[in-house]
């Protein structure tokens, strides 16, 4: 039986505005940030749930999981928007809910076009300026791809545009819901390609859906190929404005690796120069994130990996940091001593590892392992700096989490793993 008792309900009015007063903390409290969702833009703004977490952590409840806790936390939320301190970024009048929902803060300097979508942010005249995750969401759209097969999380705003996304299907792709760009089996100089678009479609679609240039939506065709979406189907050809054939990038069931079969076998030193003993991982529960000490969420991040480094540690978890080599920001340092005074100025205690690249051709085996064991999954490559990937007690790779997603999302999760002997 979960005691939340320390979770009061109702909430006293000095209290709720104390909770928002907590909340809208920089470092500590729940992430406030400019999202986006279907290529519009929501100013400072953050996720429903992961209000949620941070009620329970504010009220010292760890059972993030449990049913009557979330519901209970989820009524906290409502009597914040009740006395008109927070709202939903578009229906001011839609209830507070334990979701992937928009919400912001309101005080008295709040305008009406704060959280709500930046005029014309739905078709940006600039390409350059769509995310990462923007792209990824066109490559769904585009090509029918269930976002089940993507290991990242993605923010929405409402479940309501769940239903632009198609429907399961095998191999990741809706079989209720025809994609505009169309796969199929194609024939070229009597031989069959199985399953397969043509890259001029892909970019007649891009160009149409976007209003832009041709030379544009093929940019963005390039960089979901980089996300490896999409591959050419003989491979070694890159995306072109031609009638070729690209096929989704779903591995192949038992097709032989040559990267080591778990997590203890791998070699990497410690940011101090020692060699790191992967084989001590075993029996642990490990966090491994790829740190970026340039990014704005350095400190939040550093923060909350912190303390759930030391909540967690004693009862089997170890968090191992491997900093970036600048392929995401340039400014990242390259010194181990200047990486070191950034991580001890928050406080950093968990295990540091030396920098590595996690993308392309340079990768360390480690991470081209952790993206060859998503082997359910499409776009594997690493969009940004702390993104979070668990392992259980066994060395089985159980999630990887975005780095939009905080690290205190996956307490739920570390706590059901833990729980495993």
């Amino acid at each position: 039986m979960v005691d939340l008792s320390n979770l009061p309900y109702p909430v006293p009015p000095h209290e709720i505005e104390n909770i928002v007063a907590f909340a809208r903390e920089p470092a500590l409290g729940v992430e406030i940030r400019d999202r986006r969702w279907r290529l519009r833009q929501y100013r400072q703004c953050f996720v429903g749930s992961e209000m949620v977490d941070w009620i329970l952590a504010f009220y010292n409840i760890l059972e993030f999981r449990h049913s009557d806790a979330r519901a209970k936390a989820t009524l906290v939320g409502q009597e914040l928007v009740d006395a008109g301190l927070v709202r939903h970024v578009v229906d001011k009048d839609k209830p507070f809910r334990d979701a992937t929902l928009f919400y912001v803060f309101c005080d008295d300097s709040t305008d009406a076009g704060d959280g709500v979508p930046v005029p014309g942010a739905d078709k940006p005249a600039d390409v350059d300026d769509i995310s990462d995750f923007e792209v990824i969401d066109l490559a769904i759209r585009a090509l029918g791809i269930n976002p089940d097969v993507f290991s990242d999380d993605a923010d929405g705003v409402d479940d309501d545009d769940a239903d632009d996304a198609p429907d399961d299907g095998a191999a990741g792709v809706g079989d209720a819901v025809r994609p505009p760009v169309e796969i199929k089996d194609r024939k070229y100089r009597l031989r069959t390609y199985k399953q397969c678009f043509l890259g001029s479609e892909l970019v007649d679609w891009l160009a149409a859906e976007l209003g832009c240039s041709r030379e544009a939506a093929l940019g963005l065709a390039v960089r979901m190929e980089k996300a490896e979406v999409f591959e050419h189907v003989v491979r070694g050809h890159p995306i072109k404005d031609e009638p070729l054939f690209y096929h989704l990038c779903m591995p192949q069931a038992g097709a032989p690796s040559s990267s080591p079969l778990s997590l203890y076998q791998f070699e990497m030193t410690t940011l101090d120069g020692d060699a790191y003993d992967f084989s001590a991982l075993h029996g642990k529960v490990v966090i491994v994130t790829n740190i970026g000490t340039r990014s704005k969420l350095a400190e939040s991040r550093f923060l909350q990996l912190q303390a759930i480094h030391e909540l967690y540690s004693e009862q089997g978890l170890i968090v191992l940091g491997v900093p970036s080599t600048g392929e995401f920001d340039a400014a990242e340092p390259s010194s181990a001593a200047e990486i070191r005074s950034i991580a001890n100025s928050y406080g950093v205690t968990f295990q540091l590892l030396q920098a590595a690249a996690v993308n392309g051709s340079d990768a360390h085996p480690l991470f081209a392992w952790i993206k060859d064991k998503a082997s359910s999954m499409v776009g594997k490559a690493f969009k940004a700096p702390w993104t979070m990937i668990v392992f259980s007690r066994t060395g089985e790779l159980i999630k990887r989490f975005s780095h939009t997603r905080t690290p205190s999302s996956m307490i739920p999760l570390l706590q059901d793993l833990l729980l495993e002997v």
